[in-house]
C-alpha cells in the first residue's frame, strides 16, 4: 500500500502532522511555565492542536495577559 505513495508525498504528510504537533507541546510547556493554574495548560494545549495554525496564532496574542 505504501509502496504506491511517492516519498515526497509521505515527508508532506508528516511534516504536516508534526508541525501542529510540536507547537501545541511548545505551547504547554509555555502555558505550564506562566502557572495561571491546572487547567490553563491543558486547554491550551487542546486549542492549539485542535486549530492549529489559528490556535497558536490567538495562544501567541494573549499569552502574556
Amino acid at each position: 500500500m505504501l509502496s504506491n505513495i511517492p516519498i515526497f508525498t509521505l515527508i508532506m504528510i508528516l511534516v504536516v502532522l508534526a508541525i501542529p504537533i510540536y507547537l501545541a507541546v511548545w505551547a504547554y510547556k509555555d502555558a505550564k511555565q506562566k502557572d495561571k493554574g491546572a487547567i490553563y495548560p491543558v486547554v491550551v494545549f487542546l486549542m492549539v492542536l485542535c486549530l492549529p495554525f489559528v490556535g497558536i496564532f490567538l495562544y501567541a496574542m494573549f499569552r502574556n495577559r
